[in-house]
């Protein structure tokens, strides 16, 4: 098949988005499909680019920050037939599905959160007159799929559910696994990092958005800051600065702050935890408490491929996808935190890695980008 996958993110690139978009791409092309990605340029990249055997068109289609992707169109100009079109959801984007209509090209719409509630969440768009064209062009987005891809129902109207296809995102298990390459670039990092074997670790990464729970972070390293734990954090986006005020005015000697991490030696550094952390907090974010925990955890997928425990919130969505054989604190609770992190640093090492192997395992069977690819190749066929 030629399929069409069209996307406002910039590729490659370290954020979730980019990878998740470079992943699905590579792993259809690995099943013999021709894809076509259109997506944004980011700083420094090439208007037309080939990575392996994908055909990469990028435009500059970001305006007072957020997305186009209508504006690919001079790029499809010169595009033979497709046979499917996949686009990734944006409440101002829907370029593939005027394609999906003008030519009679099935089409496939990715959805990865309520984006027009959020929208209204954040402010981002207030104007009654915006809010209900936003909402009709929607409509016709999801009115021409023929499937939606979700992870959660909820996060699709509920009059186009009966079109939604459940799917978890994934991880690249080659990429995030114990590899001698990855092992000897962690003892590089402990010994730059100066992490001694005697303290135990605890690894996050993310973009440190509120419901990150990043924060909760700096409050239970504030009681914990005479115990043997220490905590590292890889900023991703934005919030870094924050974070670091915080680190600085309270003094915290036992977090590690890192801005950014180039994607290619991010197992490296989550080889150097004891335990993979994702904190999450949805009492920080309003649609997550509307419409449930509806995000597909990647960092937590890495994790897991990386062969670590995980402590994570009691969310009940994130218990059935990663197993109760994992740690899990009651959802903004800082005592229950603070409780849950003492108890696993007594935990020894080696029971520890009894539960990474069983994590890497069910990641492997359940959330690969190779897995997903499958799904939405079957899909595709049909």
């Amino acid at each position: 098949m030629r399929i069409l996958y069209i996307s406002g993110e910039k590729v490659p690139g370290n954020v979730g988005g980019s990878i998740h978009v470079l992943e699905v791409a590579r792993n259809l092309t690995k099943l013999g499909h021709e894809v076509i990605l259109l997506t944004n340029r980011g700083k420094g990249q090439k208007s037309k680019e080939i990575i392996e055997g994908i055909t990469i068109h990028r435009t500059n289609n970001s305006y007072i920050g957020m997305t186009f992707p209508i504006t690919h169109i001079r790029k499809l100009l010169q595009i033979q037939k497709i046979n499917v079109i996949i686009e990734r959801y944006s409440i101002v984007g829907g370029f593939g599905v005027i394609l999906s209509k003008l030519y009679s090209i099935p089409l496939i719409i990715e959805v990865n959160g309520p984006h027009l509630y959020e929208a209204k969440y954040l402010g981002q768009v207030n104007n009654k007159i915006i809010v209900y064209l936003l909402k009709k062009w929607s409509d016709f987005q999801f009115s021409q799929a023929r499937y939606i891809l979700a992870p959660k129902k909820e996060i699709v109207p509920r009059k186009y559910q009966q079109k939604f296809k459940q799917i978890e995102w994934g991880v690249n298990e080659t990429h995030f696994s114990k590899n001698k390459k990855n092992i000897k670039k962690t003892e590089l990092i402990k010994r730059e990092l100066k992490i001694k074997d005697r303290q135990f670790v605890f690894l996050f990464h993310g973009s440190f958005r509120a419901w990150h729970g990043a924060k909760d972070i700096v409050k239970a390293a504030k009681l914990l800051d005479k115990n043997n734990v220490v905590f590292i954090m890889i900023c991703s986006g934005n919030n870094y600065e924050f974070i670091r005020k915080e680190i600085n005015e309270n003094k915290l000697s036992n977090i590690i702050l890192i801005n950014d991490v180039n994607y290619l030696d991010l197992p490296a550094y989550i080889s150097i935890a004891d335990v993979g952390f994702a904190p999450f907090n949805s009492y920080n974010y309003e649609p997550l408490r509307k419409f449930g925990f509806y995000w597909s955890p990647l960092k937590i997928f890495e994790y897991m491929s990386m062969e670590l425990p995980i402590l994570t919130s009691d969310i009940k969505r994130l218990k059935n996808l990663i197993g109760i054989n994992n740690f899990f604190f009651k959802e903004g609770n800082i005592k229950d935190l603070i409780k849950k992190i003492i108890l696993i640093s007594k935990i020894k090492r080696v029971e520890l890695e009894k539960i990474g192997v069983i994590n890497r395992k069910n990641v492997i069977k359940k959330y690969t980008w190779k897995g997903h690819a499958k799904k939405i190749e079957k899909i595709c066929k049909n």
